[in-house]
């Protein structure tokens, strides 16, 4: 796989929660994009009856989502790879993060 040409910071719309409010609800995750087209989705997700994350990696054909609100673009400075970021999650042990209630948390996951 190329190096990674930018990263990705991305907030989606999850849709509208918790009636009478209407409130919309918000997920982040991180693209790795490695070129114009495709990208390697980083992602934290809540488990229903867990606090518990679980990390899921997706190879993705695209590098905007259609869900996506608002998103910032990091431009990396020298060379990196997909795997350099993956390894660093894993050493780092950020796979094994702990959601707030509710399966919230992953813009502080970040």
């Amino acid at each position: 796989m190329p190096p990674i040409s930018f990263i990705r910071i991305v907030v989606h719309n999850t849709g509208v929660y918790g009636s009478p409010s209407q409130m919309c609800n918000n997920h982040w995750t991180i693209y790795l994009v490695v070129n114009g087209t495709e990208s390697v989705q980083i992602n934290m997700r809540g488990a229903e009856n867990s606090n518990q994350g679980t990390l899921v990696i997706d190879n993705r054909n695209y590098i905007v989502s259609s869900s996506s609100l608002r998103y910032w673009d990091i431009v990396p400075t020298t060379a990196i790879y997909s795997e350099h970021v993956l390894d660093l999650i894993y050493e780092r042990r950020r796979n094994r993060y702990t959601m707030s209630g509710g399966g919230s948390g992953c813009r502080w996951w970040m």
